[in-house]
């Protein structure tokens, strides 16, 4: 009976640390006093279990109920602007309640226990980011993402999935991550000619495709696969970065002419075992060798740089750059995306507000010290009642308060009036 009881106490104690939404904790939580003025509503790690009374919000652009205990998608069909919507960490296990979000762009799902995306995004054809890492998921069908097709990002990474259909109709796709699935076989992405970075990770894959035909591709993760050469993807012309760790590769030699600009190259773990077998690489400036063969030679370090001239980290650690410093040619710029492009114009228009406020601040301080050496001036230079005796006996100490002020002032004259002569 006792511990029924107990068992009882300890269910009312969890129900009641388990919060609901309240419409006034909003308001406080957005610093806001009418509901139509608030855009965006973080209710992140509130213990939530249930999704309501979000109508009344109807500017709502933003929300987050992230690490939470919701287990259903339910009441937003009247959060019909919502932009960004954070549910990752949750109890979900069917993707639904979402048809009327048509103007949804981000869209956050990873960490819960999604079987199936079924017809849930059917209708969010505005979609850019898609996030369902994490999930129970086996397969993605044609039909449950085809119509995502202004979708930028798709996360699909830690599930159990076999097969995925439909990825060539994601045209505008630029970050496709399916690592560490089922997969043994790369599905068709030859049409996604968008796609900068792949990740293919930690599947099952008996064979790799060519992918010459992704001119934009900068970014490519094949580690855990158990390879033992990359020949058949072909010319990687862009290719930057290439992480081929925990694979069972001998021979690097050909990578050199397959990905011509590759400046950053993984290979830990694999089977390399002389200098030999590494080419010279024209811009490669990161290398990672730990856990080959080769690695296990006390100067290893020094015999890649060697092998490699243009090679600045090895396995985290500068080599040889004074040397290389004259050597190499200048680095290649890279052209600058529009969100990092600042024009001379706001260059000129930043440096000549910051001029005049350092002129101003000038002036301030001008006018703090003139104050201050008045101050100063203004200081009584009566001597404390004591006889003359005593006072000419005395010595002139640091602790005497005249003392003090003479000293402040002796220094005003001699500092603050040669700055203004």
């Amino acid at each position: 009976m006792r511990r029924k009881e107990k068992s009882s106490d300890a269910d009312a104690a969890s129900n009641a640390a388990d919060c609901s939404i309240k419409v006034d904790e909003i308001l406080r939580i957005s610093g806001q006093q009418r509901n139509d003025h608030v855009y965006e509503i973080d209710l992140h790690g509130k213990r939530i279990r249930r999704i309501s009374d979000l109508e009344s919000f109807s500017r709502l652009r933003s929300l987050d109920l992230s690490c939470n205990k919701i287990r259903k998608i339910e009441n937003l069909t009247k959060s019909t602007g919502l932009k960004e919507l954070k549910l990752y960490s949750n109890e979900i296990r069917t993707i639904e309640g979402l048809d009327r979000l048509r103007d949804l762009c981000c869209l956050m799902l990873q960490y819960n226990r999604i079987a199936s995306i079924g017809a849930g995004l059917k209708h969010l054809t505005r979609l850019q980011l898609l996030r369902l890492d994490f999930n129970c998921l086996t397969s993605v069908a044609r039909e449950e993402i085809v119509s995502l097709s202004q979708l930028t990002y798709l996360d699909l990474s830690s599930n159990q999935i076999s097969k995925v259909e439909g990825l060539s109709a994601l045209t505008n796709l630029e970050e496709l991550d399916l690592g560490d699935n089922q997969l043994v076989a790369v599905p068709d992405i030859v049409q996604c000619k968008k796609l900068q970075e792949i990740d293919l990770s930690g599947n099952h894959l008996k064979s790799l495709p060519d992918l010459s035909s992704l001119p934009r591709l900068r970014t490519l993760r094949l580690e855990r696969l158990s390879l033992s050469s990359v020949a058949s993807l072909g010319h990687l012309r862009s290719l930057e970065n290439f992480y081929l760790a925990n694979n069972e590769i001998e021979d690097a030699t050909a990578l050199s002419s397959q990905c011509p600009l590759l400046e950053l190259l993984d290979m830990k773990f694999n089977q390399l075992k002389t200098t030999e077998s590494l080419a010279k690489f024209p811009r490669l400036t990161d290398f990672y060798v730990e856990g080959n063969p080769l690695a296990q030679e006390p100067n290893y370090r020094a015999d890649i740089a060697r092998a490699v001239p243009s090679v600045e980290l090895i396995d985290g650690v500068q080599v040889n750059l004074t040397k290389k410093a004259e050597n190499m040619p200048p680095p290649v710029m890279r052209p600058m995306t529009a969100t990092t492009v600042i024009s001379t114009k706001q260059i000129e228009s930043q440096i000549s507000a910051l001029d005049l406020q350092m002129e101003l601040c000038g002036s301030s301080l001008d006018a703090k010290l003139d104050v201050f050496a008045a101050s100063l001036s203004s200081l009584s230079t009566i001597p404390e009642p004591e006889s003359e005796a005593q006072a000419t006996s005395r010595p002139s100490t640091r602790s005497s308060s005249r003392a003090r002020i003479m000293e402040a002032k002796a220094f005003a004259n001699r500092h603050f009036q040669k700055d203004k002569t």
